[in-house]
This record gives structure tokens, C-alpha cells and sequence, in this order.
């Protein structure tokens, strides 16, 4: 598939812009420790988050170190589908902070999800479904992914904004999904909470859990506002954030604070 295709789809870009905006890095700071920033926060600057595209049945895979998408393969069963798939790949923060890496992962997606839903809705995206609880099962079958080492967070639906005129994405098919080159299922399976979290949530068949999500433009930062304060963003890990007065604040100027 010539992924030009998705570059001349003006949807397309501006979704693409949106991921590269929020998981691309952004700049490099040498006076931090951390010299690699980007749109979010995550603890150590690990970043355990992959974010996947499926666009009208075609997959494909952001990578940060080269700001580009990897094309994966094509799902017939979502042809009439725009999703964007935040997963968590668990062993990268777990190996740091074990079971807890968990939680971590989690709360990074929140992040990551905030930023989106504000980045979407400046792009022409106002009105979207995000799924917490779903059928968790196929999309990991499909990506060709293990449920027991990665975790679903959450997909955002934008599939109404299908443009049915676009024909060119119904053709070209590439059939072999790529297997990931390393597995960390043993590292992981030495954290039976986590394992048996990992089953409960991603291969749960229970109810849908979803949230319908419509922007009302005056309530929010505009474009220019909204692309400043992203790029000012940061745990503050340069030399303010790692220098310590040795004092305490007062519970009052704290409480001011």
C-alpha cells in the first residue's frame, strides 16, 4: 500500500498531525535529564504508549523515532472505520517499576487522551466516541498483538467522518500482518495481578463502556493558545525541577500556591 494514498486524504493528515503532536517529540532540551520532549508527560520519559491507526480497514503504526506511519495491513472487517487505538506496551515501564508500571501506563493514556480530544477538536474533529470497554479481543488478533503483555486503553471512533468519495482506500491489500520481533510475556507473568488484569479488562465480552464527546468551541483554548501551552509543557526536569532549597513552604503561601 503506497502510503501516499492516506498523505492526499485531507482527514487523514490532519489525524495524523493530531498523533504526531501528542506522541511525536517535539524538541530536544540538553540541560534536562529527560532531552527528549514531548506533548506529554510520563514518568521517567519512558513512554510505554503506542498509538495505532485503522483508516477505512488500513492499520498502521506510529513511530516516534522516526515521526512517521508504519503500514501494518489491511482489516476488511473495519472498512468503514476511522479509529485511533491507544495501547499500553507494559514492559517497558514495568521494568522499571514492576506491577505499579501498571497504574503508571494508565495514567500516562490519561494524559495522552486530554491532549487528543483538545488537539481533534481544533482539527475539524468535535464530535467523536471513545471506548473504554469493548470487544478488545479482535483488534489484538488483528494488529497481531498479545493481550497479556499490552493493555487497550481506549479507542477514539471517528468513523463519521468517512468521506465515501475517497475510493482508493478500498484497494490495495497487504495480507501478513508483521510479528513483533520480542516478547516480554515471561518477565510479565511474574506479576500474576497484572496478568489477571490484563485478561479481565482486554479480553472482557461484558458491557460497553463509551463516552460521546462533543467540544462547544467557546469553552476551550483557541489553535495558536492551544499549540503554545503544548509546547511549553513538561515535568519541569531541567535544572529548576531537580534543585532542591532544602526548605519547606509554609502551609499558608502553599495553600496561596
Amino acid at each position: 500500500m503506497d502510503k501516499k494514498v492516506f498523505y492526499t486524504d485531507e482527514n487523514f493528515t490532519n489525524i495524523s498531525n493530531v498523533i504526531k503532536y501528542t506522541l511525536g517529540i517535539l524538541s530536544y532540551q540538553y540541560d534536562n535529564p529527560y532531552i527528549y520532549h514531548r506533548g506529554v508527560p510520563s514518568a521517567r520519559n519512558v513512554h510505554p504508549n503506542e498509538c495505532y491507526v485503522i483508516y477505512r480497514g488500513h492499520a498502521l503504526r506510529y513511530n516516534p523515532k522516526i515521526n512517521e506511519f508504519e503500514y501494518i495491513t489491511n482489516i476488511d472487517l473495519f472498512t468503514n472505520n476511522i479509529y485511533i487505538i491507544l495501547i499500553s506496551d507494559l514492559w517497558r515501564i514495568m521494568k522499571f517499576y514492576g506491577e505499579f508500571g501498571l497504574a503508571l501506563s494508565i495514567l500516562d493514556s490519561g494524559h495522552i487522551l486530554s491532549q487528543l480530544k483538545q488537539l481533534l477538536n481544533i482539527n475539524g474533529f468535535s464530535k467523536f466516541r471513545i471506548d473504554y470497554m469493548l470487544d478488545k479481543g479482535v483488534f489484538f488478533q488483528k494488529l497481531g498483538l498479545d493481550f497479556r503483555q499490552m493493555m487497550l486503553n481506549y479507542i477514539i471512533d471517528l468513523s463519521e467522518y468517512i468521506d465515501e468519495n475517497r475510493e482508493n482506500f478500498r484497494t490495495a491489500k497487504n495480507l501478513d500482518v508483521p510479528i513483533r520481533k520480542y516478547s516480554y510475556l515471561e518477565e510479565i507473568t511474574s506479576f500474576p495481578n497484572v496478568i489477571n488484569f490484563l485478561e479481565k479488562v482486554n479480553m472482557s465480552k461484558g458491557k460497553e463502556i463509551y463516552n460521546m464527546f462533543e467540544f462547544k468551541s467557546e469553552k476551550y483554548l483557541n489553535r495558536d493558545e492551544l499549540l503554545l501551552s503544548i509546547k511549553n509543557r513538561e515535568s519541569n526536569h531541567s535544572y529548576f525541577g531537580i534543585f532542591s532549597t532544602k526548605k519547606f513552604l509554609e502551609t499558608e503561601i502553599f495553600m496561596r500556591l
